[in-house]
């Protein structure tokens, strides 16, 4: 802790007096954060890792939920992505995934096109 205090005692020294050699706006200079680590960012250097779960709720306030999906003429479905993006679950062989799993997944994309 003493250490990190002392680094940032001599980083903030060096751009004070670089902010004075070059005529820098002083008030300007204290505007901002002059730090090493950006403390929002930082606990005493080391990264603060957050959480997806965290940012739910910021990105929530962001978006609008819309009612019914708009209608469409075309559905574009790439099937080895639905291959990996389903799970197979209660299928034992390929012929039950396909009948459990797979096509009531493309019947139900089929029927939110208009075609």
């Amino acid at each position: 802790m003493v250490a990190s205090l002392k680094s940032d005692c001599a980083l903030f020294s060096r751009l004070y007096i670089a902010c004075q050699t070059r005529d820098g706006d002083l008030e300007n200079f204290f505007k901002h954060e002059n730090h090493a680590y950006l403390p929002a960012l930082s606990q005493l250097g080391k990264l603060q890792l957050g959480t997806k779960a965290d940012l739910t709720d910021c990105l929530e306030k962001l978006c609008t939920s819309k009612g019914e999906p708009p209608t469409v003429d075309v559905i574009i479905l790439d099937g080895a992505a639905i291959v990996n993006m389903l799970r197979p679950v209660g299928a034992k062989t390929f012929q039950d995934y396909a009948t459990l799993v797979f096509l009531p997944y493309i019947k139900a994309q089929l029927a939110k096109s208009n075609s």
